[in-house]
């Protein structure tokens, strides 16, 4: 049949098409086309002239990128006629078609834009199917995953399964994803942030437990996989537990094809951060991750160099990857000091460190005056701002910091940062707007401004960092130059002042009591977050914290306090109460005046610390820390260190017993180890050595020992005993099954016992109960099946089978005899067949092979032989003879006759005679007697 198209209808058609190439290309447009934004807006020195009402604005944008769609800075003619042409088409079809067709039409539209704006969203359109879009597999090490035919169409349902399933690898596919893996949940492994899969910059998020307090991460970082809906993820990220990301804007990578994120002790004894990074594998549509690693501090006594240790706030570290068995918990001090802080060294100092760079293109050469300037006049601690300025310049190598003077990247936005930074006149008039402007004024504004989450580094819970960027380690990177400058000039900075942080909303006081007035909250203005901020205290008075004031207060003491106010550190101070803070830092010096610092008056009599913390017994089970009342199998070393002099005791088993002079112990026992130092302070440590396997027992239930890996076939009781015993499980086949009640495990099958004690002890037993005799089968050779017993006049092939076969054997005619290689027999003769399992079940199989017809002689009573079919005029005899004979017949001219006496046929007659043996032979022998 011939279509015809009229050149109208072709027109269309190739407006339509042209219509769907635009909708491509506008996709692609707006999926790339972006203006980022990084942070407020600078000014230059010229710009400095603008009002306070505009330097400070109460709604300001946050900090991070934000993609921007609505206008593209240049539109083609193509792009702005694009949707006249669809509007074209549909109102001419509505003219000329029916109102079905013109259904059709506006559907095939909408499908179209539908499917352009989905490709955009790298998500398949929603499409009912007959079969779930849900699948259940198990993630393969090389990327892969397992094949099922099993497919779900809810997601709870599939979910079920997956939880259920043995496999620790087992996860959910849904076949809408186009982009990725597909998972959408999982039993563990890794959350990849991937926004840019729906066009953005950054994942955004709100805070836990106010939806309007929101953070951001940049894309392509791993964060901790706690659960999925199937459209939402929870996850946790640098202080950070959220629930409700959306599904298209992240990955989920199994743990046994991904890395992830884990802090480790370095030979140095630093605390280094790897941070698991992920970029897609076009080729095969799989995230691929690589570690970005970075100093931090100095490691907590708690960690063992080498070992991996996982956090979501770097606080709180765990040695299992689903942060389970908690290690131990420690602030990092330069994450958590306060830029509200005054570094111990001076200008020149700073001045040594930048030289030690030995950049000759660094524009932060000799700025070490800038930066103390800027502590005294502006309250930010000069060494924490340098760091601030390495990290954000390269060490002041950076195009925009040579070109422009920017050091902070200031403006600097992902869409043009060269462009958009701002420039100064000079790098000092760049220190001096970030000190004031960007942290003073600023990030430290608790009153005003909604950037305010404490004045620390932090993380993406409290601190810069909750606004300031993206990187959600740009707190700790920052940190680690602080504390590589610090080891570099001497450790004068290093736990310097006393730390505490928040535990509730609180405020900070004019006056050490419960009425004076508020100067500003610790929380972001108009909320009650975060939890955390950290302050610096300066006096503990009569339950009363005297601190260094976050925002500048003035000398009449004005509440609440203004942004407006110079920062002056002798005036600038305020009151919290020691209930609404926890101390997190234990300095050389209890109590230090940043106003104070390098005079004669830095520390006061009555600040200097008085001992009060008690020896520290540190016990190492080989190189791994163990803490108080663990157990160990392996020797036990202990190390007691105190500021002054003190004694120790140890007992075992509750009996005192001498020190070790190598300080190991090594005998099974409890030991306790009490430590006093001459304050009288004491600590405890109690630990138990155990290096003896749990003892497993299994007997018959009439008590016969059995030994491991024995096969019985009887019911078998299982008994265990340890000191410390933990846990124990069953196998039965493979297969965990719950442990009887009686202990008595009576079903056929191998079991294995599992017995585990608290330090780690393990032992096993395995017992295979078989209580079925071996199966036995004897056949003919065509195939019939023979019983036991039977007598057969056939060859004979005979076959067994049992799971714990042992042995098999076969007598002729009560000799032994050879197995034949074929299990086929053939002579004549009875056999025996004996076949043995390994638990002593035996089973015997009896048959007897007889292919001879029995045999008969008839003679005369004269004794002449009579041959089959002859004639004989005298009486005869008859005789027959089988060794398996079974049965004998006569008949007398066709009819049955009853066998004479003594065998002697004496009356005229035709007689035919059979005899048969019990293998079925017969033979028969006529004969005519006249």
């Amino acid at each position: 049949m011939m279509i015809s198209i009229s050149k109208e209808d072709c027109w269309k058609h190739m407006k339509m098409r042209k219509v769907l190439s635009i909708l491509l290309t506008l996709s692609l447009l707006l999926s790339t086309i972006s203006m980022p934004i990084r942070t407020i807006r600078a000014f230059s020195d010229e710009e400095l002239v603008i009002t306070e009402a505009e330097l400070k604005k109460q709604d300001i944008t946050e900090d991070q990128n934000v993609i921007v769609k609505e206008q593209l800075e240049e539109e083609t003619k193509e792009a702005v006629e694009t949707y006249e042409i669809i509007e074209e088409i549909v109102e001419e079809t509505k003219e000329n078609q029916t109102d079905s067709e013109n259904l059709a039409i506006r559907s095939t539209t909408n499908i179209i834009t539908w499917k352009v704006l989905m490709s955009n969203l790298m998500v398949e359109p929603f499409m009912m199917a007959s079969e779930g879009y849900y699948k259940v597999v198990n993630a393969n090490a090389d990327g892969t995953f397992s094949t099922t035919n099993t497919t779900y169409t809810d997601f709870k349902q599939a979910k079920a399964a997956m939880s259920t399933s043995s496999n620790a690898n087992a996860v959910v596919l849904d076949n809408r994803r186009t982009v990725g893996n597909q998972v959408v949940a999982m039993k563990n492994g890794v959350v990849v942030t991937t926004a840019d899969k729906v066009g953005k910059s950054t994942l955004s998020f709100t805070m836990t437990g106010n939806e309007s307090i929101s953070t951001y991460v940049e894309n392509k970082i791993d964060a901790v996989y706690y659960d999925s809906s199937g459209s939402t993820v929870k996850m946790g990220i640098s202080g950070q537990i959220v629930d409700g990301i959306k599904i298209e804007e992240v990955e989920l990578v199994p743990m046994i094809q991904g890395i992830q994120s884990y802090y480790t002790k370095n030979s140095n004894n630093d605390l280094v951060h790897s941070v698991a990074r992920y970029t897609i594998n076009a080729t095969n549509n799989r995230y691929i991750g690589k570690y970005e690693s970075f100093t931090i501090c100095k490691a907590p006594a708690f960690m063992s160099t080498g070992v991996k240790y996982y956090s979501i706030d770097g606080e709180k570290f765990y040695k299992d990857n689903q942060l389970k068995s908690l290690s131990g918990t420690f602030y990092p001090y330069y994450k958590y000091l306060t830029f509200r802080s005054k570094t111990n060294y001076t200008e020149a100092e700073l001045n040594k460190y930048i030289s030690s760079w030995n950049r000759s293109t660094s524009v932060l050469n000799a700025k070490g005056k800038a930066f103390i300037k800027a502590q005294e006049d502006y309250g930010v601690n000069a060494a924490m701002l340098l760091a601030f300025a390495v990290h954000e310049s390269g060490y002041g190598t950076s195009k925009i910091a040579r070109e422009k003077n920017n050091v902070f990247g200031v403006n600097a936005t992902d869409s043009n940062p060269h462009g958009n930074a701002s420039t100064y006149n000079s790098v000092e008039s760049a220190i001096y707007n970030q000190a004031e402007y960007q942290i003073s004024r600023g990030y430290a504004d608790a009153n005003t401004d909604g950037r305010y989450f404490g004045v620390n580094l932090g993380n993406k819970k409290v601190g810069l960092n909750v606004k300031y960027a993206s990187d959600p380690y740009w707190g700790e990177k920052i940190a680690g130059h602080i504390y590589r400058m610090d080891k570099f000039l001497g450790n004068k900075d290093d736990n310097k002042y006393q730390l505490a942080i928040s535990n509730k909303m609180t405020f900070a006081k004019d006056q050490p009591n419960a009425s004076g007035k508020n100067y500003y909250k610790y929380a972001v203005k108009n909320f009650s977050l975060p939890v955390g901020i950290p302050i610096l205290v300066v006096k503990n008075n009569n339950g009363w914290y005297e601190i260094q004031s976050d925002m500048g207060i003035d000398s009449v003491g004005t509440t609440p306090a203004s942004y407006k106010t110079l920062y002056d550190f002798n005036v600038s101070k305020a009151y919290v109460s020691t209930s609404d803070f926890d101390l997190i830092n234990q300095p050389a010096t209890k109590y230090i005046d940043p106003a104070k610092v390098g005079t004669e008056q830095e520390v006061d009599d009555e600040q200097k610390v008085v001992d009060t913390k008690p020896p520290s017994i540190i016990v190492k089970s080989g190189s791994v820390s163990l803490s108080n009342n663990g157990f160990s199998r392996q020797d036990i070393t202990v190390s007691i260190t105190d500021e002054s002099t003190f004694t120790k005791t140890i007992t075992r088993n509750g009996s005192a017993i001498t020190w070790p002079s190598d300080n190991k112990f090594t005998v099974d026992g409890v030991y306790i180890i009490t430590a006093k130092d001459k304050m009288n302070n004491m600590s405890k440590f109690t630990f138990t050595i155990d290096k003896t396997k749990p003892k497993i027992e299994v007997k018959s239930t009439t008590g016969t020992n059995y030994t491991n890996n024995q096969f019985i076939k009887t019911d078998a009781k299982v008994t265990y005993s340890d000191a410390n015993y933990l846990s124990r499980a069953v196998t039965h086949n493979g297969k965990s099954i719950t442990w009887p009640t009686d202990s008595v495990f009576k079903t056929d099958g191998k079991y294995i016992i599992t017995i585990k004690d608290k330090a780690g002890n393990v032992n096993t037993f395995t017992f295979t109960i078989d209580k079925t005799k071996p199966k036995i089968v004897a056949k003919s050779t065509t195939g019939t099946n023979y019983t036991n017993g039977k007598f057969v006049k056939t060859n004979t092939k005979v076959t067994y089978t049992d799971a714990n076969y042992s042995s098999r054997a076969v007598t002729h005619n009560g000799k032994s005899i050879t197995w034949p290689t074929d299990s086929v027999f053939k002579t004549n003769g009875k056999y025996i067949i004996t076949i043995k399992d390994k638990a002593g079940n035996v089973n015997t199989f009896t048959f007897t092979i007889d292919k001879t017809k029995p045999a008969i002689t008839v003679k005369t009573t004269k004794g002449f032989t009579i041959k089959n079919g002859q004639t004989s005029v005298h009486n005869v005899k008859a005789t027959y003879s089988d060794a398996n004979y079974s049965s004998r017949k006569v008949t007398r001219n066709g009819k049955s006759y009853t066998w004479p006496s003594q065998s002697t046929f004496k009356a005229k007659g035709t007689y035919i005679i059979t005899v048969k043996d019990k293998a079925g032979n017969a033979s028969t022998f006529k004969f005519i007697r006249r």
